[in-house]
């Protein structure tokens, strides 16, 4: 079997993609009231102790739950990413988020490459040095 090289390429899991609305839609309710918060006070700190009663329990997440310090996912919240990972995986495969990101790519390649340069370093040149017969060790590997 012959395994091909794959080319790299940066790219965004759907995992990782999911996560991000999952990410507002799991801290709006926090947010809000904070920007309410700091509304009526622009120099309001928060402290996470005494602050997280005085908002509505977030969606996703709860400090009850999970290994982590402050907390893990909810059921519903793994659910919701779940489902938000298989729309973009289907989305993913269309001709049209197929173009669209082939654009996005290009667009992006312009803006960081602006006189036309790939991506590829180019080859360092590297010094050849001529071996003369009277350079070579004495006795070496091949006379044996």
């Amino acid at each position: 079997m012959v395994l091909e090289k794959k080319k790299k390429v940066f790219s965004i899991s759907p995992g990782t993609e999911a996560f991000v609305p999952l990410l507002f839609e799991n801290c709006e309710v926090k947010w809000q009231w904070m920007l309410a918060e700091l509304a009526k006070n622009k120099n309001r700190k928060f402290n996470s102790k005494e602050d997280r009663a005085k908002y509505a329990e977030l969606k996703c997440t709860t400090s009850k739950a999970g290994q982590a310090k402050f907390g893990g996912w909810k059921t519903a919240g793994i659910k919701q990413w779940r489902k938000v990972k298989k729309m973009i995986n289907e989305a993913r495969v269309t001709e049209a988020s197929k173009t669209l990101e082939e654009k996005m790519l290009e667009l992006a390649h312009k803006a960081n490459y602006p006189d036309g340069e790939g991506t590829k370093k180019q080859p360092k040149k590297r010094k050849v040095e001529e071996v003369h017969s009277s350079d070579s060790d004495e006795g070496s590997m091949m006379d044996e």
